[in-house]
């Protein structure tokens, strides 16, 4: 309960020195603060707060916290309390621009209000085979721990690969992956295809080798 008390009040230090920061250094990506709030749903907000601790070359490092706020239509805070998630980020990348291209990323989140983390590593690497055609390779790590138990059981591991025609936006998928608590290998095959640039379509086939199930996905994004 000390520490968890300890970590509301640096917390709320945090806040109170981000929203008395000028406006032009809070929203510039470019500088060390990171400062992004968010409406999550109706009465749901949150922010991403941190710093760039550090940034060399093709390496970068940075750490903060998010915090959520839930409401009830009267405004009422609800009754679970404030979620707060510490955050940490390492990433490097080499060969960009280059025929051979890599990135690396180590992710690692800590709930302050139960005791509960996740950390995760990341790589991607990319091949041009062709003119025309790009390969990429996916693959991530990924170990939860309960801080009620004291202990780490759930944890995945995921490759993805992913030939691209460049030109046109298709590109074949191909996942695999398992997970603890006894949930099995799963794997998927699929296509996407970009439309306009903003429209990622998708049709695919989960555990095709067993009971498999076919689904069609659209995501749209959009920048500015």
């Amino acid at each position: 309960m000390k520490s968890s008390t300890c970590a509301a009040r640096i917390l709320a230090r945090m806040i109170a020195l981000c929203l008395f920061l000028p406006g032009g250094v809070a929203f510039a990506d470019e500088r060390p603060l990171i400062w992004s709030p968010s409406k999550i749903a109706g009465n749901s907000y949150g922010v991403k707060m941190g710093v760039r601790l550090q940034q060399t070359g093709s390496a970068s490092a940075s750490m903060g916290a998010e915090v959520a706020v839930k409401a009830s239509e009267s405004g009422k805070i609800g009754k679970h309390g404030t979620p707060v998630q510490i955050w940490a980020t390492v990433a490097s990348s080499r060969g960009t621009g280059t025929a051979r291209s890599s990135s690396r990323e180590v992710n690692v989140r800590l709930d302050a209000v139960n005791g509960s983390g996740n950390a995760a590593v990341a790589s991607l690497n990319t091949w041009i085979v062709t003119p025309s055609l790009d390969l990429e390779s996916n693959r991530s790590v990924s170990l939860s721990c309960n801080g009620y138990e004291s202990r780490c059981r759930d944890f995945r591991l995921s490759q993805t690969a992913r030939l691209v025609a460049s030109g046109s936006g298709t590109a074949l998928v191909a996942q695999a992956g398992v997970a603890g608590r006894g949930a099995g290998v799963h794997g998927r095959v699929g296509i996407e295809q970009k439309i306009w640039g903003a429209i990622d379509f998708g049709v695919s086939v989960a555990n095709p080798d067993r009971a498999a199930v076919g689904s069609v996905t659209a995501k749209y994004a959009l920048n500015w």
